[in-house]
């Protein structure tokens, strides 16, 4: 099973969609710290394309330098919960 690769921001909680993460596809979803938990949060949020008209190469770019979405943030720095998340979320079809 192929995985798409992901960029991931963390805002540092200042808001409650804490994480966003881009596919390599272009598709966006914010996640706070346990987004397969009852009570999480992992939602699809759009596509670059969609919220920005950008590739998803720009929409990161763009985010790295305004730093609108915090900081980038490692897959291995990232809480288990979101770690599988992400592998859900980014299984090609």
């Amino acid at each position: 099973m192929k995985r798409m690769n992901a960029t991931t921001f963390d805002n540092g909680g200042k808001t409650f969609d804490r994480y966003t993460i881009i596919l390599e596809n272009g598709d966006v979803y914010g996640a706070n710290e346990t987004p397969t938990a009852p009570n999480g949060f992992g939602c699809y949020a759009g596509t670059t394309q969609y919220l920005r008209n950008k590739t998803q190469f720009e929409f990161c770019w763009e985010a790295r330098l305004e730093g609108h979405l915090g900081k980038e943030i490692p897959f291995k720095m990232l809480p288990i919960d979101v770690k599988c998340f992400i592998k859900k979320i980014s299984i090609k079809k």
